[in-house]
């Protein structure tokens, strides 16, 4: 049986922080027959893809993490473009440290 239930993301650990996503991100998923894979597209215009359930999950916590450490938490504002000083203020918009 394929799972294509989505993927709600109330809380993100990165390192030692808990943060909390208010409202919770929401990422919808599908199977494609053709290729055999799990698509995931959602919150921050995240699109990813993987062969199961539980390597899809991963691959998007480890997106999460990825983006708040290279983006959320990047002091030097002048190092990101516009699009990245946006993604920067929607992170801190929608987490909060727990």
């Amino acid at each position: 049986m394929v799972d294509t239930s989505p993927i709600e993301v109330a809380n993100l650990r990165v390192g030692d922080q808990c943060l909390k996503a208010t409202p919770p991100l929401e990422f919808h998923v599908s199977f494609e027959n053709d290729a055999a894979c799990y698509t995931l597209e959602g919150d921050f215009e995240i699109y990813l893809y993987a062969f199961s359930r539980k390597e899809l999950e991963s691959v998007l916590f480890e997106h999460l993490e990825f983006i708040w450490l290279d983006y959320a938490l990047e002091e030097d504002e002048a190092k990101l473009a516009p699009s990245g000083l946006k993604l920067k203020s929607d992170l801190l918009d929608r987490f909060s440290k727990d």
